[in-house]
């Protein structure tokens, strides 16, 4: 079983690297995924995409170092089988894009409740303005909408950049198994605990992910895009999660 297991484990490393040397090559491979085009095939071959050399290093050492410990050194047939290790990577993978999306539709409720306030604040009770054929709806919803785009001009253009920008899930996939070696350190008899220098860098590292990943709309500008270091941190965290 743990031969079986190695060799799943392996043969996911070996599809990451493949994937890497080719994905330029759009004939063959889809797309990045992106929250506009949200494309499930995108979303499923992202997961073997990776930005650059370090990146891919970073990721596959990640992989070996703690799918070692979860899916070959366990005396669970369960975690050594390739239904566990393929689902785990896979759904891992999915999760931070579906994470990434359910954060997009939050910074669109927060954009459009904005909107609905600036129009509130420009709208008039007289009998003129009511209506389909109204000053509100001919005139004072327009100019409210010129008003918020150009005044919160740096949160709708972190809004579209979000939703624009290319994500690789590969690291979603790996945070999974990342995850899955807490919960078998600490919930599994059939797994060894995670020494303390390891737990010390998952959380330190579990915090980052999470300071870096902001919830409001207006904390995006500076914190994806003014500040940012390029990477999919909230991806990281529900495939972590998952």
């Amino acid at each position: 079983m743990k031969d079986r297991a190695r060799r799943i484990l392996y043969g996911i490393v070996i599809m990451n690297l493949v994937v890497f040397a080719n994905q330029d090559r759009h004939q063959w491979f889809p797309p990045c995924f992106t929250i506009q085009d949200g494309s499930f095939t995108s979303m499923v071959f992202s997961m073997f995409y990776h930005a650059d050399e370090a990146h891919l290093i970073m990721n596959m050492f990640a992989l070996l170092r703690y799918g070692s410990d979860v899916f070959i050194n366990t005396s669970s047939s369960k975690w050594q089988s390739p239904k566990t290790i393929i689902s785990i990577y896979l759904l891992s993978g999915v999760s931070g894009s579906c994470g990434v999306l359910a954060l997009s539709h939050l910074y669109q409720m927060q954009w459009d409740r904005r909107l609905q306030a600036s129009r509130a604040a420009a709208s008039c009770t007289h009998w003129l303005c009511g209506g389909p054929l109204g000053l509100n709806k001919l005139l004072g919803q327009p100019v409210a909408d010129i008003y918020t785009h150009i005044a919160y001009s740096s949160e709708i253009s972190a809004l579209w950049y979000y939703k624009l920008a290319e994500r690789l899930g590969a690291s979603g996939a790996v945070y999974g198994v990342l995850g899955a070696r807490i919960y078998t350190s600490y919930f599994s008899m059939d797994h060894s605990s995670i020494n303390h220098w390891d737990a010390m860098l998952l959380v330190a590292n579990l915090g980052y992910e999470i300071t870096q990943s902001p919830l409001r709309l207006q904390d995006l500008w500076d914190g994806m895009i003014l500040n940012g270091d390029g990477i999919d941190h909230c991806c990281h965290i529900f495939g972590l999660i998952s």
